[in-house]
């Protein structure tokens, strides 16, 4: 079945690029929009499956678009792209259920990557919707291989679990799914495969190819195969507790919180834990930086 997508953004060159490049290089059918007002009608009027808005606009901004397109339909994806913006507005956008970001100006190869990597989180999730609810333990605890292919996987299978027996409203369950997402890949890629921070950025510049070949050749290295991430989640009534530890060396984490800019939120390293201590209750380190805990409060009962 072939999806829609609709672009919004007030600069005609942008809406245009990408709507030709996706059409070009994709089955996507693009609709575009110059701002939210005129977004929000084609939205009514199609059946919209993702949405990419910029977050600077004139008439209606995109947080303000963000917060009218998850009134109509909540579960819509929406993927913010900023050249501007403040550490307040993206925080917002996540609150309110923001997919991911991309960063002007973007490569064309990342847009469509993040994208895909969108729907399929979503598909993966739907499969596991109808199953998560009968299970009755509010105790998980997982060993999964230093393999990105399982990472989504993990990722929605607690996030459905979680929703399933923790019935709570739409935008602290964003909120867990976004962090447990950041600390998962942050065990990966940093903690198991023990690559830097700037070593990432670097090959990212490079190509988003340059990036995935680099990935696999880490992970085909004997040692890092034998690596595990567990993850332990934990729900009572009132709160929840995720707990990632790697096999990796570990890290200063007290020098390291020194160094986080706002300007990393918006960048494809180094955003992790400036986004779980934002929008987490608890966050903290054990096991000299190997484990990551974090802890969501109950708040916000779904009606």
């Amino acid at each position: 079945m072939q999806r829609t997508i609709l672009i919004v953004d007030d600069e005609e060159i942008i809406r245009n690029v990408l709507k030709r490049k996706l059409e070009q290089s994709t089955d996507y059918k693009v609709h575009t929009a110059g701002d939210g007002v005129p977004a929000l009608e084609l939205f009514k009027d199609h059946n919209i499956d993702l949405v990419i808005s910029d977050l600077m606009m004139s008439e209606m901004n995109g947080i303000e678009l963000l917060r009218n397109l998850k009134a109509i339909k909540p579960g819509i994806p929406v993927i913010i792209i900023t050249g501007y913006g403040t550490l307040d507005d993206a925080i917002e956008a996540i609150h309110l259920g923001a997919e991911d970001f991309i960063k002007k100006p973007f490569d064309i190869n990342d847009v469509i990557e993040t994208i895909e990597k969108t729907f399929r989180k979503l598909a993966e999730e739907a499969d596991q919707r109808e199953i998560i609810k009968y299970i009755e333990d509010e105790n998980i605890r997982l060993a999964i291989p230093s393999d990105f292919e399982f990472l989504n996987t993990v990722i929605n299978y607690v996030f459905s679990h979680l929703r399933a027996r923790w019935l709570v409203n739409d935008e602290n369950l964003h909120d867990v799914k976004v962090c447990m997402y950041e600390a998962l890949t942050n065990a990966f890629e940093h903690g198991n495969l023990g690559i830097p921070g700037d070593e990432k950025s670097r090959l990212l510049e490079t190509s988003q190819q340059a990036w995935r070949d680099f990935l696999m050749e880490r992970m085909q290295d004997p040692v890092n195969r034998e690596k595990q991430i567990e993850v332990n989640l934990q729900i009572s009534e009132t709160r929840m507790s995720l707990r990632v530890r790697d096999q990796g060396t570990g890290f200063d984490f007290d020098n390291h919180f020194k160094d986080v800019e706002p300007e990393l939120l918006f960048r494809s390293s180094g955003r992790g834990l400036l986004l779980i201590r934002s929008l987490m209750d608890e966050m903290w380190f054990e096991d000299g930086g190997r484990a990551l805990v974090m802890v969501k409060q109950r708040s916000g009962i779904a009606e």
